[in-house]
């Protein structure tokens, strides 16, 4: 700063905070025609773009082997619980990429879309669990259904009366996302436990 005829320099004061902050990492900007930047971000996205792919296909297998067992009588729901899994998956995906994030429509609800598939993700796979299962053993992923639904109904409604956004609330549905995993690990385990004690009475098992 000049004053008097001379110059004043002016340090700045270090910030005691500043190691506290979360850093940022920006990327560089991607500058050129719109052709080319489209097909630049298209590259960097190739792998999810494949992923997003290949679940849709596994899930059209599913649905048409549900469907023609189904049309012989057979009625396996557990393919059907495969499909409607990586249905799921491949929206949340979509939703989710930095190319729907660019090229989107709807980004704001694309983005409540992207929660409610990842906050119901893991019904079908508990489901598939359920239809493997029999008896009492089909409490545990009746609860846990019931706990997912309630969660994303919780959660709707906390941000559409309350305002909360749901970005908030993400580490619930990342914690009770571990609740089906420890039950199909326990599941797992039971059913080792009994074809080892079936293997040890020589009686054949079949899990």
């Amino acid at each position: 700063m000049r004053s008097s005829g001379q110059y004043r320099r002016t340090d700045a004061q270090p910030d005691p905070d500043a190691a506290l902050r979360p850093r940022v990492a920006l990327a560089a900007p991607v500058l050129g025609t719109a052709p080319a930047v489209t097909g630049h971000h298209i590259q960097s996205s190739l792998f999810s773009i494949g992923m997003m792919l290949a679940m849709l296909v596994l899930a059209v297998l599913a649905l048409l082997i549900f469907f023609y067992m189904s049309f012989f009588g057979i009625r396996e729901r557990r393919f059907l619980d495969v499909a409607v899994f990586l249905l799921l998956c491949s929206l949340w995906c979509l939703t989710d990429s930095g190319l729907y994030q660019i090229y989107g429509r709807d980004t704001a609800a694309g983005s409540v879309v992207s929660f409610y598939a990842f906050m119901t993700m893991p019904i079908p796979m508990v489901h598939f669990v359920r239809n493997t299962v029999s008896g009492r053993l089909r409490l545990v992923p009746d609860v846990c259904i019931a706990l997912f639904c309630a969660n994303a109904l919780a959660q709707g409604a906390a941000y559409r009366l309350l305002g909360v956004p749901f970005i908030a609330m993400l580490p619930l549905s990342g914690r009770l996302r571990l609740v089906p995993d420890v039950c199909i690990a326990l599941f797992c385990a039971n059913a080792l436990a009994q074809g080892a004690a079936y293997r040890l009475l020589g009686v054949p098992f079949i899990a």
